[in-house]
């Protein structure tokens, strides 16, 4: 099944039935305003918002914090049941129940809960981070950060806290061979980054090591193509 995508405004929407539903690999759980979705030759039943401290996490909170008109988003719990070609650059997300065939470097994932974790070589050293395509920037939240070019500083959102601000720099990631020049904030919020902490994880992984390249993503056998 071949899908419409969109990179906007720093985000990956999938259109379906003329609607956009963010695509978040960092959310182990989806929701919106449609709450049967048939996808993939599945259905399934979402609820209109996820709890957060500061307001429900729904599909207006999306729409108004990315200013793009959005109905839901699609996580973890369903994103976790197909393979994936994700290709940005011709706006196209094929996905199957089957296994799909994929071309590039294997990179072996592991899975904490419905969270995908990426092992990355930084500064010759390895890192466990989350795979996260919701996420506009990645994190690098080890102290060797400084030592990369400083970027600048950047504000960032998340439901569960709100806006906060963060200096970034570019980091060289490698993934299994394939080096990586990724924009990274040096910090998040405490409660953000205990949960990272809780699977060893030391940032995260946004959606920018999508762009410009086709990206294979199997989730059930725990393995990447890029």
């Amino acid at each position: 099944m071949i899908l419409h995508i969109y990179f906007i405004q720093r985000h990956i929407f999938i259109e379906l039935d003329g609607n956009l539903w963010l695509l978040d690999t960092g959310s182990s759980n989806s929701f919106g305003n449609i709450r049967n979705l048939f996808l993939g030759g599945i259905q399934f039943q979402l609820p209109l918002n996820l709890p957060a401290p500061i307001a429900p996490f729904n599909a207006e909170m999306i729409s108004k914090h990315i200013g793009v008109n959005c109905i839901g988003l699609i996580g973890m719990d369903i994103l976790g049941r197909f393979d994936h070609i994700i290709d940005i650059g011709n706006n196209q997300l094929t996905i199957s129940t089957n296994e799909l065939e994929y071309a590039g470097q294997e990179v072996q994932l592991s899975r904490f809960g419905n969270f995908t974790i990426l092992n990355a070589l930084i500064a010759n050293h390895e890192y466990r981070m989350l795979f996260d395509t919701g996420a506009q920037i990645s994190f690098f939240l080890d102290n060797a950060v400084v030592n990369f070019p400083y970027a600048g500083r950047f504000i960032d959102f998340n439901p569960f806290h709100g806006e906060f601000e963060t200096d970034i720099y570019q980091v060289e990631v490698n993934l299994n061979g394939v080096v990586f020049q990724l924009i990274c904030g040096s910090r998040m919020p405490e409660q953000l980054s205990a949960g990272l902490r809780i699977f060893g994880g030391s940032g995260v992984i946004g959606n920018e090591m999508l762009i410009n390249r086709v990206v294979g993503f199997a989730p059930r056998r725990n393995l990447m193509y890029i």
